[in-house]
Formats: structure tokens, C-alpha cells, sequence
């Protein structure tokens, strides 16, 4: 990785249910999880990241051509929203996302305002050449978050000049053909497409020459965006006090990307996204019913601790030292879990 929500009462619930396949005497394969998580995880999840990032850059279109503070707020919601769905795909950072570095050119942060606002006074033409060449701090998501909300997230439509709206055009843009070749790379009815590699490990495999290769990298995803979340994004600013080490400070949207990397690490164990499916947790079942319990309570425990902290965030790290330790303890604790037990777990029964 290149870069150092509340949650509502009812997302535990969701969290409580119980999966509804495989039974609890099944048995299932390492084979079945691969499949599995490729076809209903990753294939489904950047198939949504790509649709919402098509619906956002339509959005700034419209914006653009009549510039009302409601077309704004939509803007904002389809940036939210597409946000949303990138921020669950951080658990798995794996593949093409990246082998061709599409995380750092859309998720790079923070966002230093005054080098943005020079970029905005040079002459430079917001082609996508030209989009292409800028340092990565300076396209993808917190760019446009700064122009859609402005400094203290109050900005009015009336306030964006005709070169931040270029750009904001260019960005968008970016971010969408950027989602749209992510997507491409898993779809299984192209050409040399990465589904196919990650689903049949082999000798001749650039990526993944046995399946255990497989499991590892689905595993340390998990433990990389905990670390990240507890230790990066949560943990720098709070240790520092310094608010401007925010992730997404000018939307205030900070606490639901830390609780929605963390659903995504539980949509990898569980095997859903959108719906139910075989995950890592049925075939830790197969031989160790205790631990796949153990790492869900873990999951849930770090969910819950991190919606005892209130936003905005930026407050919350001066304001609420002991709810944010919390969180941080939560999810390194979940960390350990998969560090210490889940690992050792697949190197004994993968094969």
C-alpha cells in the first residue's frame, strides 16, 4: 500500500446472521473458497466500484454544464457512495488493483491544498497524458473530495471556477476509466484475465504457482488493511494529534472508510458482498470450528469498537483518546488473530 462510521445499530444485526450455505456438515474445498471468493467477492465488487465510478463521473458532467448546489450534493452523494464501494475492496488489494498500481493513482492521501490549488493555477491542459503525470497525491478520490467540498466541507456550487471544474472533469474521468480496467482485468470472458490466474495455480503462473500462494496473498490482504486501519490511518493522526493526517478530512467521511475496510476484511472471511457465499471461515471450519468463531468475534469486536467513536474524526482524536485506543487495540487485536492463528491455519491444511 502507498499510503500512510459510525455504524448503525442494524449493521449488527447484519453482522449476527448467520450464513445460510454451506451446512454445518459439509466439508469444503480450498478449490471452492478460490472460486468462491474470485467470483463473488472480487468480480462482484469491482463490477460495483466500476458502475458507481461511471454513475460519479456522469454526475460531474452534469454538474458542469448547469452548476446548482443540488447537482453539487449529488455529486457528493455519488462520491460517497462510489467511496463506499472502493473503501470494501481494501481488504484485497491483491491482483491488478496492485500489479497496475490503481491504488495509489485513485487512493492516495492526504491531500496537500496548496500544491492542489498551484496544480489548479498552472497552465497545464487536464488531459488524460497529461492526468497521467501528476504525483498520485494529486488524482483519484481526495482531489475530488477537496473540489466537491471545499476546505471546511461547506463549498457552494457558485464557488467552483471554471479551471476546478476541468479538473474535477479530468479526475472523475480518471477514476473511471481506472475502476473500469480493474474490473476488465477480472472478468473471466477477456483475454488474459486475472480470474483465471488467481482460480489455477500452476508452475507456468506468473502470479500463483501453488494454491497455498493463493491463500497467503487473500490472507495477508486481511492483515495489511487491519495494520493499515489501526496503525496508518487511524493510528498516525491520533499519536500526532494533527488532524490535517486525516484521510478523508473535507467530506468528514473518515470514520465510515475505517468501518468499511473492515467489512472488507469480513466479506473475504465470510465470502459475500453482496450476498452470501463460501468464504475463508467454511473451510476453517473443516478443521477448526473454535478458531473461525474466534476471528468472526474478532471482526465484529473491531466493527463495534470503532463505532463507539463519534465524528468527525478530527475531533474524535483529541476528544475521545479512550474510544479511539480502543479501536486501534480492537483491530490489531483482530490482526494478531490472523497473524498468529489464521496463518499457521492455512500453511498446516492448505495443499
Amino acid at each position: 500500500m502507498k499510503h500512510i462510521v459510525k455504524v448503525f445499530a442494524g449493521l449488527l444485526v447484519l453482522l449476527a446472521c448467520k450464513k445460510s450455505t454451506p451446512t454445518a456438515t459439509s466439508v469444503v474445498t480450498q478449490e471452492e473458497v478460490v472460486t468462491s471468493l474470485a467470483t463473488n467477492v472480487n468480480v462482484v465488487a469491482y463490477q460495483q466500484l466500476a458502475t458507481s465510478s461511471d454513475a460519479l463521473y456522469n454526475s460531474v458532467l452534469a454538474f458542469c454544464v448547469n452548476p446548482t448546489d443540488q447537482k453539487l450534493e449529488e455529486c457528493r452523494q455519488l462520491w460517497k457512495e462510489t467511496r463506499a464501494v472502493w473503501e470494501k475492496t481494501e481488504g484485497f488489494l491483491y491482483g491488478p488493483v496492485a500489479n497496475d498500481n490503481v491504488d495509489p493513482r485513485i487512493d492516495t492521501w492526504p491531500v496537500d491544498y496548496l500544491v492542489l490549488d498551484s496544480v489548479l493555477k498552472s497552465s497545464i491542459v487536464f488531459n488524460e497524458i497529461n492526468m497521467s503525470t501528476l504525483e498520485d497525491a494529486l488524482k483519484g478520490f481526495h482531489p475530488m473530495e477537496y473540489l466537491l467540498f471545499g476546505k471546511n466541507g461547506t463549498k457552494k456550487a457558485s464557488e467552483l471556477t471554471a479551471r476546478e471544474k476541468e479538473y474535477l472533469t479530468a479526475l472523475s474521468l480518471n477514476v473511471k476509466n481506472l475502476t473500469s480496467q480493474l474490473a476488465a482485468s477480472w472478468d473471466v470472458n477477456k483475454s488474459d484475465n486475472y480470474f483465471t490466474y488467481f482460480t489455477n495455480p500452476s508452475a507456468a503462473n506468473p502470479y500463483y504457482k501453488t494454491t497455498l500462494d493463493i491463500y497467503l496473498a487473500i490472507v495477508k490482504g486481511m492483515i495489511d488493511i487491519c495494520d493499515e486501519v489501526a496503525n496508518g490511518k487511524i493510528g498516525v493522526p491520533f499519536l500526532a494529534k494533527d488532524p490535517t493526517l486525516e484521510e478523508s478530512p473535507f467530506s468528514g467521511n473518515s470514520l465510515a472508510d475505517f468501518t468499511n475496510n473492515l467489512l472488507s476484511v469480513q466479506y473475504v472471511f465470510q465470502g459475500k458482498f453482496l450476498s452470501d457465499h463460501i468464504g475463508l471461515v467454511d473451510f476453517v471450519k473443516n478443521n477448526n470450528l473454535s478458531l473461525s468463531q474466534s476471528i468472526n468475534t474478532k471482526i465484529n469486536t473491531a466493527i463495534l469498537a470503532l463505532s463507539n467513536v463519534k465524528g468527525p474524526f478530527s475531533e474524535a482524536i483529541i476528544h475521545q483518546p479512550i474510544q479511539v485506543q480502543n479501536a486501534i487495540e480492537a483491530i490489531n487485536d483482530l490482526k494478531g488473530e490472523l497473524e498468529g492463528k489464521l496463518i499457521p491455519y492455512i500453511q498446516l491444511y492448505v495443499k
